[in-house]
């Protein structure tokens, strides 16, 4: 995927989350509301690996399952990418201090009411921007 002049310098984003309709959503948010570039999707552990190794995203969004609910899991993904930045979406509230423990920079339910998550993830991009002295 190309990135036009607007994108460029945008926060560069990968979605992984095996539910089509789940997905569909935070890449509505994400780009339309966040203003953010997503620049691969993923339905698999697997294939979230390869989307991260290839295009090194500024940001990785990522259902709490599919990590396998593992902090080595979050680790690989960081090695894949430098300064990669983890939400973690979980089936539950409950699932959250389970997954700031294994290392996740954020993290939202699949319950949690939409200004919830938007707040979650400015929150990232803020942090995101304060690094890299990009967008925030």
């Amino acid at each position: 995927m190309g990135a036009t002049e607007e994108q460029q310098g945008c926060i560069r984003t990968v979605l992984a989350e095996g539910q089509p309709t789940v997905r569909d959503a935070l890449r509505i948010l994400v780009t339309q509301g966040l203003g953010m570039q997503v620049v691969g999707e993923a339905r698999t552990l697997p294939a979230l690996q390869r989307q991260v190794q290839a295009h090194r995203p500024d940001l990785a969004i990522a259902d709490w399952d599919l990590l396998a609910q593992s902090a080595p899991v979050l680790a690989g993904l960081r090695a894949s990418s430098p300064g990669l930045r983890v939400v973690v979406i979980g089936l539950r509230p409950e699932m959250r201090p389970a997954a700031l423990a294994a290392g996740a920079d954020g993290f939202f339910s699949k319950v949690d009411a939409p200004e919830v998550v938007v707040g979650v993830l400015q929150a990232c991009s803020k942090a995101i921007g304060e690094t890299t002295g990009g967008p925030s």
